[in-house]
């Protein structure tokens, strides 16, 4: 069994910010209709581990039209000049980082695995490329090279990281075995993440055409230490499966969904079932002509969620204890008593045109009584 959740928010007005978050991986020029590169990726991922993150900017049938027009946006915008001059500003001599945009696709896949209780556990990044050759020829400008664990390395200075090529990825990772044991992974010689029966289940929740997805198995981390093992509890992940997320673009907004096997709800699966659905009634009260609108049904059960998290952060669960409790004696309030059930309604955020003479947009936000709210 498995409980799935979904919310969409915000209209166009997110597409420039989106536009400039992707471009921290290089581009999302690529606006044809490709394989997904990214999520190909997690075939490089051993099926045992811990936290897996995809992203692929390569668009459905469905998306191409949204997709031009976040191109266009950033053109318009003049994101896409400033990449290029932020990255000829981190090799001017040069300008590899610049010409290496050109051969970057954007899509790739994140793995993180090993020994958690050590804090320094195994992680590769796996980047889709359109040229890999060209791309090593820019990256040898960069970087001295070396022979590591039966791979050639490419380790940049001050960086606690090798890069080495497979096939049409560049891989980052923390150390050659890591990289090794990725390929290795990649080449049939052990179980691999996308064949694993869990990770498909979590996968079939999602969207197929989900742009950014992250994967968090709770069988690994019930190997891990106790602290380790209490804090991702808090956060719902058990031994029971793998939770999951994606993002999607859509024409309305972006799309938000959740995965989580229901055997492992717990006290995180508690309070999410307690969150109603948007009711949207509070929104007859709000003008017309918004440019964009954010709606969340039942922000105290994010904040229960919160206090369960950081009750597992021995380091951090005094330091939140002491801040409600100065709030109450400031206020004379109760966090419990009066807080929590004033914010168990619907909030919502709207976002209006400036009017007049007025050079800033105007923002309206609501908190009503829904789902017995006192607010």
């Amino acid at each position: 069994m498995k409980t799935r959740m979904r919310g969409v928010f915000t209209p166009k007005i997110l597409i420039p910010l989106l536009a400039a978050g992707a471009v921290g991986v290089a581009t999302v020029g690529v606006m044809s209709l490709l394989a997904r590169r990214g999520e190909a990726a997690t075939g490089m991922i051993p099926a045992d581990a811990v936290v897996a993150v995809t992203f692929d900017n390569t668009p459905s049938p469905g998306q191409v039209t949204l997709f031009n027009e976040i191109k266009a946006a950033m053109q318009d915008s003049g994101m896409s000049d400033y990449v290029d001059e932020f990255l000829q500003s981190l090799d001017p001599k040069t300008g590899a980082f610049k010409q290496l945009r050109s051969h970057v696709r954007g899509s790739f896949a994140m793995g993180l695995w090993g020994d958690l209780q050590s804090e320094k556990p195994d992680v590769m990044v796996a980047v889709a490329l359109i040229d890999p050759a060209g791309a090593e020829a820019i990256v040898q400008k960069l970087a001295s090279s070396a022979m590591d664990a039966g791979l050639k390395v490419y380790k940049p200075e001050k960086v606690p990281l090798i890069i080495t090529f497979h096939d049409d990825y560049a891989i980052f990772a923390t150390s050659a075995a890591t990289a090794g044991r990725a390929i290795s992974v990649a080449r049939g010689e052990s179980p691999n993440l996308k064949d694993d029966p869990e990770f498909k289940r979590a996968r079939e929740a999602l969207p197929s055409d989900a742009s950014l997805m992250y994967f968090i198995n709770g069988r690994a981390i019930a190997k891990a230490d106790p602290k380790t093992k209490k804090l991702y509890a808090s956060m719902g992940v058990t031994e029971h499966g793998w939770m999951a997320g994606g993002v999607t673009l859509r024409k309305e907004g972006i799309q938000i969904d959740g995965f989580q096997p229901m055997q492992a709800q717990g006290e995180f699966g508690k309070i999410m079932s307690t969150m109603k659905p948007l009711g949207y009634s509070s929104l007859r009260r709000f003008p017309a002509g918004a440019i964009g609108i954010a709606g969340l049904s039942n922000p105290g059960g994010f904040v229960e969620i919160f206090e369960k998290v950081t009750s597992a952060l021995p380091q951090d669960a005094p330091e939140v204890q002491k801040g409600i409790a100065e709030m109450e004696k400031e206020t004379g309030t109760s966090f419990e008593k009066d807080w929590m059930p004033a914010l168990r309604g619907e909030v919502y955020v709207a976002l209006y045109p400036p009017s007049g003479d007025a050079q800033e947009p105007g923002v309206i936000v609501s908190v009503d009584n829904g789902n017995g709210g006192t607010a």
